[in-house]
Order: C-alpha cells, then structure tokens, then sequence
C-alpha cells in the first residue's frame, strides 16, 4: 500500500491541512504581488519615468524631466496647479504626433536626448543638460561674423525648406487660435504656398530638440525675414506667450552671432517646470519710466536686464529701443520672454563664432545658465568656474545705458 504524500518526503509537513494551507497563502501571495506589478507597470507607462543624473522622477509625458527645466505637462496630474487651455494642447497634442511618427532627427528621452542633466554647482546654480543630438545640428556655412544684422541668403538653409510633416499649426494672432494647416509630406512649405500663404506664422517643430515640446514660432514664414529683431516680432510673441496658462513657457530670440544657426527669423519655444537659473538671482530696480519699469540682474557674470509692462505695446517700443540700439552697435544679444508676456530678459553679449555644433557653444540657454552640452566628454568635464569664465567672456563693453535709451524711447 503506497504511503500518504505527505510522508514521501522526509522535511514534508506531516499535517496535510496545513500543508495546503501554506500552498494556498503562497498562491495568493503570488496573485496579489503579480497585480501589483501589472499595476507599477502601467502606471510607470503613464509615466515613462528615466534617470536624470542619480535621481529617477517623475517625467512629463513624453520621457521625463529634470525639476529645473523640463516640463511636467500631464493632463490627469494632479499636481499640476493650472488647467491647459485649448489653444495649448492643441499645440502639445501636435508636437506629440510628430514625436510618435519619429519626424524628428531623433527620439527625445533616447540615446541621443536622454535628457540627462546635473547640477554644476557654484555660486550662480547652473545646469548643464547632456544633449547628444545636437551635435548633428546643420552647421553653419558663414565666415566669422562681424555684425548681427546680415542678409538673407536664399541659397542656404531656411524654413520654406521645412517638410509639411514638420508644421505643428499657423498662430493667427488676430483671433488667438492655433489653425491646423492640411499639408503634404515630404513636400517643401515654398511647394505648398497655396496652403500655406508667405505671411503665415507657423509653429514648426526643432528637428533636433532639446526637451520635450521644443519648436519654433516663425513670424512670416515665406518672406524670409533675417534673425535681427523687430518691433512686429516681438508683439507677435508676447501676444503668443500671453496665451499660455503655463507661467513657465518661454520664449527665445537669439540675434545672429548669439547662438542662432539659422539666418531666417524665428523664435525657440519650450516649456519649463522651473525658472531658467539667471531667473533665480534678486533683480536691482534701476528706474520706472513711466509704464515700464527696468531692472537688473544681480551678481551674474554677464550684465543682463529685465523690462516689464502690463501693455505689450509699451514694453514691446522698451525693449526695441535697446535692442535697436545693440544693432547699430553690433552687439549680439539673447532675449527672453517670461510671465506670460508680460516681462522680458535682455542680455547683451559679444559676437560669437560657433562653427562646430559638436562643440559647447555660449547660446541663449547658456546665458541663461542652462549649459546644454552636444557631447558626454565635454558633459561629463565641464565644472562652474569654467562656465562662469565662458560667460564672463562673453561680455560686451558697457558702452551703453539702459535707462536712457528706455527713456528716450518713452518720450
């Protein structure tokens, strides 16, 4: 007569009850950690967290973010603290398409984006961001410039080249909308004029983005414009910026010799969870005149102003009148907008030559204090007193005043 199961094994239990009943909790231990899993897998899809330098967070929607500058836009979040209008998740849900049918030169949160970025430390708190991808940018074909306003040339690369695919909508600042445009892919916007009329400002994506929603708003697109700043412009994007709930969607103009590659007018548009670290620093009131009130930066190693105005068209004249100025001059020049339009940053700078594009180049984000490196070598290397000497560099001589040219300008 075969003996009991319980007794074919010597360590076996010899209660055959509790033998099952240990099978049983270790089955439902089994079940419950299996749907907790599916549950941490699913949520972390939502998610789509990455690692940022030592520290895994909580990333936006499409790869992650580092706290300082990458966005946290995610619809169903709770812990964003405004609602997206309309008028930006059209956008966003535009940028996100083009991103899922890999229209850009790369994937961001990739090997060629990781979005990797650390802190440099110092007394300035700078960034540096590892952005690989950007070292395949065009380069540009120009000899070392000596001013910042230069003429187009139609023979070089510019946005009427962009495919349709690359079009993320055409802002009609009239009624504050962003339009969907049916254009055709693979074919050339200057082949698709009837879609698409000269005067259209489009939003068109950065085939090599740095974050997450990165994009270009081109005022007049088929006029071929130059990167020298005008008065239209401006107004154009602070009516722009004026439309976005984020309080952390900027908006960057950089004039020929500051770090623009492309020699057709056009701005950088990119959403933050944070300020950029020059946004950081105290600001030293310097004089209010009359609607407008200029301040300055504090303790950065370059000199750097902030305008401010409630009406764009005042600090719109403000900030031409100095900007006007610096291009007389050749003085190059990075121009930020922030707080909805209502503010804008100016720093003046020295020309820069920048030939290389896999090399660290003293950009608008660099000036910023947001290093955004195109190799691990130079990413892994760079320190903050070899950023804050960069900067220092950099700077133009103070040959001319603020103040008087704003008030000049309120007259």
């Amino acid at each position: 007569m075969p003996a009991p199961r319980a007794a074919l094994h010597s360590h076996a239990p010899t209660g055959p009850v509790r033998f099952r009943s240990w099978r049983v909790f270790a089955v439902l231990a089994l079940l419950v950690a299996f749907m907790a899993t599916v549950n941490v897998i699913a949520w972390s899809h939502r998610q789509r967290p990455f690692s940022v330098g030592r520290k895994a967070l909580h990333p936006p929607l499409l790869s992650g973010a580092h706290p300082h500058h990458f966005p946290l836009y995610w619809e169903d979040d709770e812990r964003v603290a405004y609602a997206l209008t309309s008028f930006e998740k059209d956008v966003l849900a535009a940028w996100r398409d083009r991103h899922d049918e890999d229209v850009f030169n790369y994937r961001v949160g990739g090997p060629k984006e990781p979005l990797l970025t650390r802190e440099l430390g110092g007394r300035f708190g700078m960034l540096a961001q590892a952005a690989l991808g950007r070292g395949s940018k065009r380069s540009q074909k120009r000899k070392r410039l000596t001013s910042v306003t230069i003429p187009v040339d139609p023979t070089a690369f510019n946005f009427r080249l962009a495919k349709g695919e690359e079009v993320l909508g055409r802002y009609d600042v009239g009624d504050h909308r962003v339009a969907r445009v049916p254009l055709q892919s693979g074919l050339a916007l200057r082949d698709q004029k009837a879609a698409v009329p000269d005067e259209a400002n489009l939003l068109i994506i950065n085939a090599n983005p740095m974050c997450p929603y990165h994009f270009l708003l081109v005022p007049q697109y088929g006029l071929l414009h130059p990167q020298a700043l005008t008065e239209a412009s401006l107004l154009l994007a602070l009516a722009y910026a004026g439309r976005q709930s984020s309080e952390y969607f900027r908006l960057i103009f950089n004039s020929v010799g500051a770090g623009s590659s492309v020699n057709h007018h056009h701005w950088q548009g990119i959403y933050l969870r944070h300020g950029f670290p020059i946004e950081a620093r105290s600001l030293t009131p310097l004089h209010t005149c009359g609607a407008v009130r200029v301040h300055e930066v504090a303790d950065w190693p370059l000199r750097a102003y902030v305008l401010a105005a409630d009406a764009p068209t005042d600090l719109a004249r403000a900030a031409m009148a100095v900007v006007t100025t610096l291009q007389g001059s050749d003085i190059a020049h990075n121009l930020l907008v922030l707080d909805g339009g209502r503010r804008v940053l100016l720093v003046p700078r020295t020309i820069g030559y920048f030939p290389d594009v896999r090399k660290l180049q003293v950009a608008a984000c660099e000036v910023l204090g947001l290093w955004v490196v195109p190799n691990q070598e130079e990413y892994d290397s760079l320190h903050p007193e070899q950023a804050e000497a960069l900067l220092a560099a950099a700077r133009p001589p103070d040959a001319f005043d603020v103040v008087a040219i704003v008030k000049a300008a309120a007259l």
